[in-house]
């Protein structure tokens, strides 16, 4: 069923119901949450000035399904900072008449998206109807025609009427010594193909045998070449990567400037000479239905060969709020190692990834001079969230853990500021 056939309340129900689902992960820390609701709050504000009502009120329910319910139950909803639970309180006080506001303005977008849809169906059906007339009409001129083409048909010309004494025949006599030839058997065989078009030894045939009678049909119809069934094109099983392709249709595209990889590399030159890994952190806004990172966070860290710590994160998020940017994914070099994702980046790239679907893993691979932009499959984030595991161990790839994300795209005109938190 088409979304406009529903009836408008079904419709909002529907919404409602969609923004009711989230779930959220024990294991990501609460204060992770309020900054992923504040963001939440932030794009939802964005829909909203651009008209898109739908999304805007998926969101500002999400928020409020998050702080007034799921939050409560985290085991250290308790311990979060007076600070950041006021801040959620002020966004709900603004959000909650912008939620009654927007069920109002669906209500009616959505009546007027239903009464369009039900005029079209009622066109269609009435084209449907005269097309299905004038079919008839053209039916019936047609046997019209053939009916008086039948009655309009020129007899031969009847033959004059002869006298009756012209129609009296003379007996003839036949004389008795006429010798007649004796029957032939039978035409020879040349002259009976020609007029039959069977061979002699189609004339053979048992025709009473199943072998017969598709000679016969042959013969009648014609041999017909065969078909080989096996070069029919065929759609077998979606490989991972095509099934991953068309989870990410649903994705908003994520713009990135050109710039920033070189600009992170050089940023991180020093770590990378020491044999130490180094990481930053991608925001940007949300803009007519996709992501622009706009600015490239260097948060304080602690790093070594193969792994990489963020510090203080209340100064990103100072940042972010600062100039009302949205979280968008995370870089790290690998200064020795090939591109992939370890079992700590899949960690990482998850707590990212749950609370923003389009958000990357962006790896600098600078040894091998390789660049991954890499997100988790559905499996892998099902796997690796349930996982209880800390430090380096194993999370199979079989179906794959991450592919290729296919929704980043990288744009030479973007503008880059960096912000280095470490000075």
């Amino acid at each position: 069923m088409c979304i406009v056939e529903m009836d408008p309340k079904s419709r909002l129900e529907k919404l409602t119901k969609q923004a009711e689902e989230i779930s959220i992960d024990l294991s990501i820390p609460s204060k992770r949450y309020v900054r992923s609701c504040i963001e939440i709050a932030r794009m939802g504000d964005t829909y909203y000035s651009e008209l898109n009502y739908e999304h805007a009120y998926v969101l500002y329910m999400k928020f409020l399904v998050l702080t007034l319910e799921k939050l409560r139950n985290h085991p250290d909803f308790r311990f979060l900072p007076h600070g950041d639970l006021q801040k959620c309180k002020d966004l709900a006080k603004d959000i909650f008449p912008k939620v009654e506001k927007l069920k109002e303005l669906l209500n009616k977008q959505f009546e007027e998206e239903y009464l369009r849809w039900y005029e079209n169906e009622d066109k269609k059906l009435e084209a449907e109807r005269e097309m299905k007339r004038q079919e008839e009409e053209k039916i019936r001129r047609r046997e019209q025609e053939k009916r008086d083409a039948k009655g309009n048909v020129k007899l031969p010309p009847t033959p004059p009427t002869l006298p009756y004494n012209s129609l009296i025949i003379e007996p003839v006599k036949i004389p008795d010594n006429i010798i007649y030839d004796e029957p032939e058997k039978g035409l020879p065989s040349e002259s009976m193909q020609a007029m039959t078009g069977l061979s002699e030894s189609d004339r053979d045939l048992n025709w009473s045998n199943d072998k017969g009678e598709e000679k016969v049909k042959k013969l009648v119809a014609g041999a017909r070449p065969d078909v080989n069934r096996a070069l029919k094109p065929s759609t077998g099983p979606l490989t991972a990567e095509q099934n991953e392709n068309s989870n990410t249709l649903g994705l908003k595209s994520l713009w990135i400037p050109n710039s920033l990889i070189n600009r992170f590399i050089d940023i991180a030159e020093k770590n990378t000479l020491r044999n130490i890994e180094t990481c930053g952190v991608l925001a940007g806004k949300l803009g007519f239905g996709k992501f622009v990172c706009s600015h490239l966070i260097i948060p304080e860290q602690t790093g070594t060969s193969d792994s990489c710590v963020t510090l203080k994160e209340e100064n990103i998020f100072e940042v972010q709020d600062k100039n009302q940017l949205l979280t968008l994914g995370w870089i790290h070099t690998h200064p020795t190692q090939s591109c992939f994702l370890s079992s700590v980046d899949l960690h990482t790239q998850c707590s990212y990834q749950l609370l923003m679907p389009e958000a990357v893993a962006l790896v600098c691979a600078i040894k091998c001079d390789e660049l991954g932009c890499f997100r988790l499959t559905d499996l892998g984030i099902q796997e690796v969230a349930k996982c209880q595991l800390s430090g380096f161990h194993y999370h199979s790839n079989n179906p794959p853990t991450y592919l290729e994300a296919t929704n980043v795209k990288f744009d030479p005109d973007i503008p880059l500021f960096v912000i280095d938190l470490r000075k």
